[in-house]
């Protein structure tokens, strides 16, 4: 029972130290916005020719409506959109891996001045931290090169 109040303590503690590490820095400004009012949408000149008795011409709302695309315009939209949803994941796990890091470094840290076995433990989990963070960082260029290597 003590053993666990005494842990319950330790980790609290630990916890505690930790929040300076990840405070974030928010900057506002007071510039005002400056916003420009929307007029009102005029039905006198609506175009009744796409309906032809309750029917849509769909050509000709293809036309009015719909953008003409290329293909190049659409393999440029989507490997922008890839790499966006590339960045924001490697924004979300970059900080998730230096975080294990630094709890696998503590685990090491106290199986050092106490149990010897939760030594290995947290060398291993920073090497986990370490390999994550770099695949993770150099994704693109890890795929590229085993591609490469496949290839030839």
């Amino acid at each position: 029972m003590k053993n666990t109040i005494k842990k319950f303590i330790l980790m609290f503690l630990f916890s505690v130290c930790l929040l300076p590490a990840f405070s974030v820095g928010v900057y506002a400004s007071d510039t005002a916005i400056s916003t420009t009012p929307i007029g009102t949408v005029s039905t006198s000149n609506q175009n009744t020719s796409t309906q032809t008795n309750g029917a849509v011409n769909i050509a000709q709302v293809e036309s009015e409506v719909m953008p003409k695309t290329t293909i190049d315009q659409a393999k440029v939209w989507a490997t922008r959109k890839g790499n966006d949803l590339v960045s924001l994941l490697q924004t979300i796990v970059q900080p998730l891996a230096v975080i294990v890091f630094i709890i696998s470094a503590f685990v090491a840290m106290f199986g050092v001045f106490g149990h010897g076995g939760v030594t290995m433990k947290g060398i291993i989990g920073m090497a986990i931290a370490v390999v994550m963070y770099t695949g993770v960082l150099f994704a693109p260029e890890i795929i590229q090169f085993t591609s490469g290597w496949l290839a030839s």
